[in-house]
């Protein structure tokens, strides 16, 4: 009996912190957070991007070089 008790008070935990997981508050956290991770890697990959463009027309000059 106490077995099912003790998986009793487990279960009631689990919903609980569910439940406390989805509300509103925490939600719109979650989305903050994630929010800002998807900005950080847009940041991140925009920025990759402006230094191979920015390397593109050394690229060019040299392989005009080469090709003299």
């Amino acid at each position: 009996m106490t077995v099912l008790a003790i998986l009793g008070y487990v279960a009631a935990i689990v919903v609980a912190v569910i439940t406390i997981w989805n509300t509103a508050t925490v939600g719109c956290l979650r989305l903050g957070v994630w929010g800002a991770l998807y900005a950080r890697r847009e940041r991140r990959r925009q920025t990759e991007s402006i230094k191979s463009f920015a390397a593109e027309p050394a690229m060019v000059e040299i392989e005009d070089r080469f090709e003299e």
